[in-house]
């Protein structure tokens, strides 16, 4: 087994990324590692029209509050459940796939977990799923969570 120092937990505050956060704790407690939580938040640059109707500052503003709330959001749903394992939060703001792939190729992290929702249908076949995108091209080992129940 890999000497597992870095972990890399991606969350969506899902409950998919919920339950993988229990796997990521034991994971961290058993290999006594360092902990890194990334949550990209989705940019509104990606369309056209926003860029039309929204001007820079307020983009700015509306950027600013999704980071911040996405800052609580981890400190909300995380914080109290890490003991001993040191973790490090850090917000994106981009296309979640890329932005993660991207973060993953910055720095060196010996294993990555994340929940999986198991995209299903036609945006399943023409878009594929985040977690599916980042399993194919990350420089590191990727473990995805899917809850049991339906989805």
């Amino acid at each position: 087994m890999q000497n597992i120092k870095k972990i890399l937990f991606c969350t969506d505050f899902s409950d998919n990324a919920d339950l993988a956060f229990e796997y990521t704790l034991d994971m961290c407690s058993i290999y006594n590692a360092e902990l890194t939580i990334l949550h990209v938040t989705h940019s509104y640059k990606f369309s056209p029209v926003c860029d039309f109707f929204i001007s820079m500052e307020v983009g700015r503003v509306i950027l600013d509050e999704n980071q911040k709330a996405a800052a609580e959001e981890i400190n909300r749903r995380y914080k109290d459940k890490l003991d001993n394992i040191k973790c490090t939060p850090i917000i994106r703001n981009g296309y979640p796939a890329t932005e993660i792939i991207d973060f993953i190729g910055e720095n060196d992290f010996d294993l990555m977990i994340l929940g999986a929702h198991g995209s299903t249908g036609l945006p399943g076949i023409f878009f594929g799923s985040t977690a599916e995108r980042v399993v194919r091209n990350a420089s590191c080992p990727v473990l995805t969570i899917r809850s049991k129940k339906k989805l």
